[in-house]
């Protein structure tokens, strides 16, 4: 008898590894996942409920005539005017181009620096009884040329530290395309 119940005992465990092993259960009458890790799996046709993109409430609050076609809009429409509206992301571009400004500012210090001045004087001299009264114009143009030859390592410094801010802005202008994308 004891010997009976173990036999059963196994049976039964058998038959529930063995039904367990096999395919996974059904989901009103579809496959719960999919039958091999390379195909995507489908939801039955009644599961998955379409989400308008914009509530019932704020498109009452859209005209008529604007309603049809944000009933329209597709994701990349969608992702597309996030981005063109957003302030972040203007913010963010503004900041990266303002840093590539200053990159290119810091670079020039690798050239030479060129002044020119003009100088230009009138004067008027008083008649006196010996010699009479007079007028004298005096100019003179000067130029300079100034480039810094040794700075020991202070200028290759503060490009590459523009350059590194350059970077730095630019990553951060990503990163915030890719929160209002992900908002979106």
């Amino acid at each position: 008898m004891l010997h009976r119940d173990k036999i059963l005992r196994t049976l039964f465990l058998s038959t529930v590894v063995v039904a367990g092993c096999g395919r996974p259960p059904r989901v009103n009458g579809a496959a719960g996942a999919p039958p091999s890790p390379s195909v995507t799996w489908q939801p039955p046709a009644n599961a998955v409920k379409p989400e308008p993109l914009v509530p019932p409430a704020q498109l009452a609050a859209i005209p008529p005539d604007l309603a049809d076609r944000v009933r329209q809009l597709t994701i990349s429409d969608v992702v597309d005017i996030a981005l063109r509206n957003n302030p972040a992301t203007r913010a963010s571009w503004s900041q990266a181009r303002a840093a590539a400004f200053t990159f290119g500012s810091e670079r020039g210090q690798y050239y030479p620096t060129v002044n020119a001045t003009t100088t230009v004087g009138r004067s008027q001299t008083p008649a006196t009884t010996t010699r009479p009264a007079g007028k004298t114009t005096s100019y003179g143009p000067s130029v300079s040329l100034t480039y810094l030859v040794l700075d020991f390592g202070g200028r290759s410094g503060s490009i590459e530290r523009a350059r590194q801010e350059l970077f730095a802005a630019n990553l951060t202008h990503n990163s915030t395309i890719q929160n209002v994308v992900l908002q979106a």
